[in-house]
């Protein structure tokens, strides 16, 4: 802050100084192709051991005008791979329609079935952690450019439908 004398206002001198704040929201706009994202999760399937078959459901609502395609692994306690989630990296979020600006015009979505067979559900419950690989894509395999803006969101579910043997 600096000295004032009477009737001056915002004097400053070279030792004084204004604290301003301030807050942009700014749209990201750009495109990509394939930028991956990576991370580990714990896990403890050890409460599946009643079951013998499964079926997962994953069902996804995206407003952003970007698509991910996604693939698992779960790993044992030595980081071993026991099994993928699936074959190959899969489509699971679909992008969303843009408009010649590339702000999203409205929603997409996508609904995934991930079966487990008795023998895949055997293989994967001493898995001790999950690895998940995700690529995130703008529209047309990253061709278009695209405007990413604060009040879009993704909404994801995952469902399953559990079984046992007679």
């Amino acid at each position: 802050t600096a000295p004032q004398s009477e009737g001056t206002r915002g004097f400053i001198t070279e030792d004084g100084f204004y604290k301003v704040r301030v807050e942009v929201e700014l749209p990201l706009f750009g495109r990509a192709s394939g930028f991956v994202a990576q991370d580990t999760f714990d896990i403890n399937l050890g409460d599946l051991s009643e079951v013998d078959f499964a079926e997962f459901k994953l069902f996804t609502k995206n407003e952003l005008p970007l698509e991910v395609e996604l693939q698992g692994y779960f790993l044992d306690e030595n980081n071993q791979v026991l099994d993928s989630l699936f074959q190959m990296q899969q489509l699971v979020v679909q992008g969303a329609p843009v408009n010649s600006e590339g702000i999203s015009t409205s929603f997409a979505t996508k609904s995934t079935l991930i079966p487990f067979s008795e023998e895949r559900l055997a293989r994967i419950k001493p898995a001790r952690r999950s690895l998940v690989n995700t690529a995130f894509s703008t529209l047309n395999g990253g061709a278009n450019s695209i405007k990413v803006l604060a009040h879009q969101n993704v909404h994801i579910q995952l469902g399953a439908k559990l079984g046992k043997k007679r």
